[in-house]
């Protein structure tokens, strides 16, 4: 009792020591806790002069356990705010964790055996002419999660509020996620913010997106162990962030940023589209966006819509589509596709540098990247269990790597190798029972391919130049193909026997079979500049023409690029490009 007494009088005089910066933000009680706990292991009295480093921070930790549970010790998950303490001793570093509403501070990691004290105490000089050199903790378990591989854990979210350190440096804001991009502003230590994009991995370092003042951009995380950001637990009434401008045409915003939505009624979901009922669907919802977006995916629960885009993958909400959309950016080029998995838990991106990377749905963080392509990856799928992803890509450009891959999306592994196409992939697709991928290329083919064997099976040739689109419909009887040329077909794979879809394009971009096979939908570029031909509607079985809707709201000369069913069939969204610009159109049975 006596020895802890005294350690907590030393450590107030060392306070009292240290300098204004230091004292800017005040330590918590539980320091003088820690530094006696670290004092009766090591058997002898410990304080902050003896300590070769030493930091702390507050966080929200997602259990009672402060993400560091003790054995023994019942944890409830309920979000608890915690401090984190940090102390380099003889060149070990001991985490220690301390609840803020009051409670023991107990050792989370550190040595099981405390090294011998330094030959010489902290304050005697050391016979060299240059200081020695400070030590950095190296990393620690942050209570957070893994979102770029190689860097820190992220305490942080999209649309939560954070500040930089108030002990620390300032926080440069950068034009991309990665050191070597533009600075374009600098955020004071103790500035906050709200976070709108991310997460983004560069360089070793988790990337946010921040938007303040008149700069958006993003900033770092945090490095070897040191947290730059804080998250801040609840909106707390601050100032507004100083921001010092890098230069002075800094952006008011970054380029693609959506507009507000144009919501004319929202989908009901009672009401599926058919045959029956397309000459009287209308438009519900519209999404513009200033970037050029290549894919669409809607995810199985139906409230995310995801689109490929340049900038990354934009998360739109689809339940009110109230919410500014969340951006998956990566420093690595445009992104060429999105697929969800089956459970709707991962969402699959396809990117230009020849990555596939993997993301958790709910949070936004980055869970697995696929690198072994050697070209733009521009096509994805995941096989009706969500066991198998299927890749494929090219580019034509000396990059000459057309050959499909099957990943476990269990172990990240590659699973086989798939070779065949002589140009790009465009477009693949799984079989409903999970044992054919049908695959499109650039080369004019369509290529069937027995996933158990992963031995090649049937080849589809065509008239046209390029096959841009491909999918089974729904009881794996029929094969829908779409591409350059104004090619549209539907193929019988029991009899061979295949229907032409008319010539009411140019080039087919996206083909979709509803979800009980009777309704088959084509888009893409009209054969002349009638804006109202961009979608056709057909018959699953027979190939019929079904009556359209007419006027979609597209300029003449429009063109669709991305198409995908919503859940339940009840809203049919795609993707028109006019001058540059991007807007996603949602249409369904006029409530």
């Amino acid at each position: 009792m006596f020895k802890a007494s005294r350690v907590l009088v030393l450590t107030l005089i060392a306070l009292l020591l240290l300098p204004p910066a230091a004292l800017a933000q005040t330590p918590p009680d539980a320091l003088a806790a820690a530094l006696a706990d670290l004092g009766q292991r090591a058997g002898r009295a410990i304080t902050l002069d003896d300590l070769s480093d030493w930091q702390w921070s507050r966080a929200t930790y997602p259990d009672t356990g402060l993400g560091c549970p003790q054995p023994g010790q019942d944890v409830a998950q309920v979000q608890t705010e915690g401090y984190r303490i940090l102390l380099t001793y003889s060149g070990a570093v001991f985490d220690y964790r301390a609840p803020v509403a009051g409670g023991a501070v107990f050792l989370c990691s550190g040595p099981a055996q405390i090294p011998p004290p330094p030959a010489q105490a902290a304050n005697t000089p050391t016979p060299t002419t240059a200081p020695a050199a400070p030590t950095t903790p190296p990393p620690a378990d942050s209570a957070g999660r893994a979102v770029c591989p190689g860097a820190m854990e992220t305490r942080l979210a999209v649309g939560a509020q954070a500040q930089v350190n108030r002990g620390g440096l300032p926080n440069n804001v950068r034009a991309n996620a990665s050191l070597s991009a533009e600075r374009i502003g600098q955020l004071s230590p103790g500035a906050s913010f709200v976070i709108v994009g991310g997460p983004g991995c560069g360089d070793g370092l988790v990337w946010w997106q921040i938007e303040t003042g008149d700069v958006t951009g993003w900033t770092a995380e945090g490095q070897n162990g040191v947290y730059w950001l804080d998250p801040i637990a609840t909106p707390v009434p601050t100032p507004a962030p100083q921001v010092i401008a890098a230069t002075a045409t800094s952006p008011a915003a970054a380029p693609g940023t959506p507009a507000p939505a144009q919501v004319f009624a929202l989908p009901s979901g009672e009401q599926a589209i058919t045959p029956g009922n397309t000459g009287t669907l209308a438009r519900l919802v519209e999404l513009p966006i200033g970037d050029a977006i290549t894919g669409l995916a809607w995810s199985p629960e139906g409230d995310v819509l995801a689109a490929s885009a340049t900038l990354g993958t934009w998360l739109f909400d689809a339940v009110g589509f109230a919410l500014t959309p969340r951006l998956l950016a990566v420093p690595n080029g445009p992104t060429h596709a999105a697929a969800f998995s089956p459970d709707g838990a991962l969402l699959a991106t396809a990117h230009n540098d020849g990555t596939v990377r993997l993301w958790d749905v709910d949070t936004g963080g980055q869970r697995a990247i696929l690198s072994d392509h050697a070209a733009p990856v521009r096509a994805l799928a995941f096989s009706p269990d969500g066991a198998l992803l299927a890749s494929g890509g090219g580019d034509g450009d000396g990059a000459e790597d057309y050959a499909i891959r099957l990943w476990d999306t269990a172990t990240r592994a590659l699973r086989v190798t798939l070779d065949g196409h002589t140009a790009p992939v465009r477009a693949l697709a799984f079989s409903p029972d999970g044992t054919l991928i049908a695959s499109a290329g650039m080369d004019g083919s369509i290529r069937l391919w027995d996933v158990v064997s992963a031995t090649p099976g049937t080849v589809l040739t065509t008239d046209a130049d390029a096959v841009l689109a491909v999918a089974f419909s729904p009881d794996g009887s029929r094969l829908a193909f779409g591409g350059e040329d104004g090619l549209a077909g539907l193929r019988s794979l029991d009899t061979g026997e295949q229907i032409d879809l008319g010539d009411g394009a140019s080039t087919v971009r996206a083909v979709v079979f509803s979800a009980d096979g009777s309704l088959l939908v084509t888009a893409g570029e009209p054969a002349g500049e009638e804006g109202a031909g961009i979608v056709w509607f057909w018959d699953g079985m027979s190939g019929e023409p079904a009556e359209s809707p007419g006027d979609y709201g597209a300029e003449p000369g429009a063109a669709v690029t991305a198409m995908t069913f919503g859940p339940g069939d009840a809203t049919l969204a795609f993707v028109t490009v006019e001058d540059g610009r991007s807007t996603i159109r949602i249409w369904g049975p006029a409530p």
